[in-house]
């Protein structure tokens, strides 16, 4: 048997998502659960680059691994299998997160010919995702998705609507009031809408924020969610209970939309996102909670990608200048001058010296008549 039919069996016989490269990094075999999981089908695929507009690899601080840190490179290089985990961009401009093992493929005469990359998702929430945007066939293939299960399956709500998240937002207000169960929220906005939509027809439009969308869905906790509040505009409601946790998202996020792009027309289109994220307080409403958000999401376009940390000092300030307002406010009315009857300051005043002239005037004819 030669190397490439080995290589090949080798690939097909893998169970997870798999694709073998020669050492000049060509893509040479791609098997069934790649495709599934990337959209890219095997003839779109062979014959070209990783990192020619298909999987790009990014790491969480956004860097094209295809440029530096290639785990395939490496482990040619040094010969060791390599683990790591990166985010994957998907057929249809999307970003998932996978944990990759590269695994060198040698001859038999020891030297090494290429590399073996398997790949599988990270998250179980990125699984669900997936399952829900696959196509009907994908579906039944339960053992490429475990270790969710049915009855995860069945609680998997998906993108929300407006009604929707509205509704999910007044319930974490709710469980805020009842057992103090904090939350936090972004406020998302595709900033380069406008732009696309002048380039290209509303329906590439569409198909750029539903990307947006699977980016947010797919890199989100178990427990949070993503709903579309406008056009352009998504709501992602959390379970953080503080500020650097939902700063560290909404960091993450923002980069992981903009380092995804869809080709359209054979034209690579990327968007951007400006964010604003804060924590729920107990005298919000759904009206108040998204409008701060969306408030501080303009102040993220104004002064660019790195306000994430001013975003929250400023939230952070608002609540403690209503904070130090109330305690003063509460501090006046407590030194404020008060007797039993509940007199005003004034009156009482007013009352004192009446009594205390009277009290004088008798003192003033008793010791007039006392001498007399």
């Amino acid at each position: 048997m030669d190397i490439q039919e080995f290589a090949r069996q080798l690939v097909d016989d893998t169970q997870e998502a798999a694709y073998f490269v020669d050492t000049n990094r060509t893509i040479r075999h791609w098997n069934i659960q790649a495709e599934k999981l990337t959209g890219f089908s095997a003839r779109e695929v062979v014959g070209h680059s990783c990192s020619d507009n298909i999987l790009v690899h990014v790491d969480d601080e956004g860097v094209y691994m295809c440029a530096q840190g290639c785990p395939l490179a490496e482990t040619m290089r040094t010969g060791e299998e390599k683990d790591i985990e990166a985010y994957m961009h998907h057929r249809q401009g999307h970003r998932l997160p996978v944990t990759i093992n590269a695994t060198p493929v040698k001859s038999p005469e020891g030297d090494i010919v290429g590399c073996l990359e398997t790949f599988s998702l990270k998250t179980a929430q990125a699984k669900l995702a997936m399952m829900a945007s696959v196509p009907i066939k994908y579906e039944t293939d339960e053992e490429d998705f475990s270790p969710v299960t049915p009855q995860r399956q069945k609680e998997y709500r998906g993108v929300l609507d407006r009604e929707e998240i509205e509704g999910d937002i007044q319930r974490n207000i709710d469980e805020l009031h009842e057992r103090n169960e904090e939350f936090g929220l972004i406020f998302a906005e595709v900033e380069n809408a406008a732009d696309i939509r002048h380039e290209h027809v509303a329906a590439d439009v569409e198909k750029m924020c539903a990307s947006v969308e699977k980016t947010i869905e797919s890199n989100i906790g178990p427990n949070d969610l993503v709903g579309r509040w406008e056009e352009n505009c998504f709501v992602i409601v959390l379970d953080i209970m503080d500020e650097n946790q939902l700063e560290s998202l909404s960091k993450k996020l923002k980069m992981l939309v903009a380092t995804s792009f869809m080709l359209i027309d054979n034209s690579k289109v990327t968007v951007t996102i400006r964010t604003g994220s804060t924590l729920g307080r107990p005298n919000d409403t759904i009206e108040s909670i998204v409008k701060r958000a969306k408030n501080l999401s303009q102040i993220s376009g104004a002064f660019g990608p790195t306000v994430a940390s001013y975003i929250e000092d400023e939230d952070k300030k608002s609540q403690e200048e209503e904070k130090a307002h109330k305690k003063k406010k509460k501090r006046k009315e407590s030194n404020e001058p008060t007797i039993t009857s509940g007199i005003r300051p004034g009156i009482f005043m007013l009352f004192t010296f009446i009594v205390l002239f009277w009290i004088f005037v008798v003192w003033i004819w008793h010791s007039f008549y006392r001498y007399r």
